[in-house]
């Protein structure tokens, strides 16, 4: 009797990775399943790391355009996006003024602008 290995087809995921170590977990569960992953983590600005690894600055929309201009031209395009910058420690302290901040530009504005790239690669092509 013969066993039949279930493999997953290879795809592309793009992963903002966390401060907190969920992502870096996920990254190697999706390696071990043979998916390309491309990390991209909180920096100053746009910065290639090395093929699958990037910083951006979660405040400058053109780092994102950036980001997926590159992508596009490697043509890198993830078939996955998991955006893991909003993930933060479990506390019950309330949030000071630039606490907040920080979790609506790692949230909201960093999908916001990733949304908004997206949208300006396609309309370009």
């Amino acid at each position: 009797m013969e066993v039949q290995q279930q493999t997953t087809p290879k795809s592309c995921v793009l992963l903002f990775v966390d401060d907190y170590g969920l992502g870096n977990k996920l990254k190697k569960q999706l390696q071990q399943q043979n998916q390309d992953v491309i990390t991209v983590k909180v920096g100053h600005n746009l910065t290639k790391l090395n093929e699958f690894e990037y910083t951006l600055n979660p405040q400058q929309p053109d780092d994102y355009d950036a980001l997926i201009q590159e992508l596009f031209k490697q043509q890198k395009l993830p078939n996955k996006i998991v955006h893991l910058w909003s993930i933060t420690p479990c506390c019950q302290q309330q949030l000071e003024f630039e606490k907040v901040e920080q979790a609506l530009t790692r949230g909201f504005y960093s999908l916001l602008f990733l949304a908004k790239a997206f949208a300006r690669q396609t309309t370009n092509e």
